[in-house]
């Protein structure tokens, strides 16, 4: 009488793992061109909406990542992107602060980046230009890097 409910057990248990792999989130490769090499480092960040070109640490990112500046390319992969829209936002750190640095003017002294490329006229860039969905497979991004 015991091998029955353990034989339904280690189902149980072989089925819920099987069900988690299948329904699992997914990746989001992105890929950073025009990085100056060996300047510093890279600064990757995932948002949403709400936290889309927000200055400084007022709120944190959903994933975010940090690459060497080896190349005039580099790649990072968010892992374990659940479904929705997000952008990428990109800064290589010259100065090692953690921070975006401005000029006088209040304009970036430090390459940055936002995923879809959006031109920047007189302004930020909207969401809507930066945007990408997410669905149940990986996603690829790229952003270039640019002295705005």
């Amino acid at each position: 009488m015991r091998h029955p409910i353990l034989v339904s057990i280690v189902f149980l248990l072989l089925f819920s793992c099987i069900e988690d792999s299948l329904f699992a989130a997914s990746g989001v490769d992105v890929t950073i061109n025009k990085v100056t090499p060996g300047k510093g480092r890279v600064h990757i960040a995932l948002v949403n909406k709400a936290q889309f070109l927000l200055r400084k640490k007022l709120k944190k990112p959903l994933k975010k990542g940090i690459v060497k500046s080896l190349g005039e390319s580099v790649q990072f992969t968010f892992k374990d992107v659940a479904p929705g829209d997000y952008a990428v936002q990109v800064l290589q750190d010259f100065d090692g602060d953690g921070f975006m640095t401005y000029n006088w003017l209040g304009l970036p002294k430090e390459p940055w980046g936002i995923s879809n490329n959006p031109p920047i006229r007189f302004g930020p860039p909207k969401w809507e230009r930066a945007k990408f969905t997410v669905t149940d497979s990986s996603e690829v991004v790229k952003v270039s890097l640019d002295l705005r």
